[in-house]
């Protein structure tokens, strides 16, 4: 009897975003009959607002303040950044969740995947938290090295060690060791989810992959264009 008792009681456990970094098969097998996703997706929310909060406030201060706006208070600036950027996060968060899972899900279809979309979004909360590390560890960087901190780039990406500049410098911040990991365990969970192919499930991960690091080098061709740009001289 207490062997049956704590056999129910451990197929009613959800997944865990602690389980998601040791033990993420036995996540993606909990996932097919509980597939929750409640608190992850607050904690996510929360601490990716945090983050990206902490990166505007810090990119706010370094940031020379234009001679229109020099009777403004630089922290006042900063705190307005901050803000931003929290909502931002905290908006942000869901709504990148729902666009890769609906994404997904249409793949799936074409594939004749069995997961369904509760599924896919209780994956892909979980696995956002490799997202949220690279996030919080380049948040560190910039409080800690400051103006010396490069904000747009992950310490962790290929483009913290190979210079360059436009959509290179994009693409090889895309190519980062957190977003490699959360890349091979998308691949695993829809496997065992959609109850996939590997060849398939990794056809969906990487060209859901390819198409993050096309707009991140969209991403840095724009920025390069908007730091080039030289406003007519009055």
């Amino acid at each position: 009897m207490k062997t049956e008792s704590s056999s129910n009681l451990s197929s009613n456990k959800g997944p865990t975003l602690w389980g998601i970094l040791f033990a993420p098969t036995e996540q993606f097998e909990r996932m097919i009959d509980r597939p929750r996703f409640g608190w992850a997706l607050a904690a996510m929310m929360l601490v990716g607002a945090i983050a990206a909060a902490l990166v505007a406030y810090s990119v706010a201060l370094e940031t020379p303040i234009p001679e229109e706006a020099q009777m403004i208070d630089p922290a006042q600036i900063a705190m307005g950044a901050a803000f931003l950027g929290f909502f931002g996060g905290l908006v942000g968060v869901p709504v990148t969740l729902l666009l890769i899972s609906l994404i997904q899900k249409l793949f799936l279809m074409l594939f004749q995947g069995e997961a369904t979309f509760r599924q896919l979004f209780s994956l892909n909360t979980h696995l956002y938290l490799f997202s949220l590390l690279a996030s919080l560890i380049m948040a560190v960087m910039v409080l800690l090295l400051g103006p010396q901190a490069q904000p747009d780039i992950f310490p962790t990406s290929l483009a913290a060690l190979v210079p360059a500049e436009g959509a290179l410098r994009g693409v090889l911040n895309g190519i980062e060791l957190f977003a490699l990991w959360k890349l091979f365990l998308t691949a695993k969970g829809l496997s065992i989810l959609a109850r996939l192919s590997s060849g398939k499930a990794w056809t969906i991960a990487l060209i859901l992959f390819a198409g993050g690091l096309f707009f991140a080098g969209l991403g840095g061709w724009f920025s390069e264009m908007a730091e080039s740009f030289q406003p007519p001289q009055g």
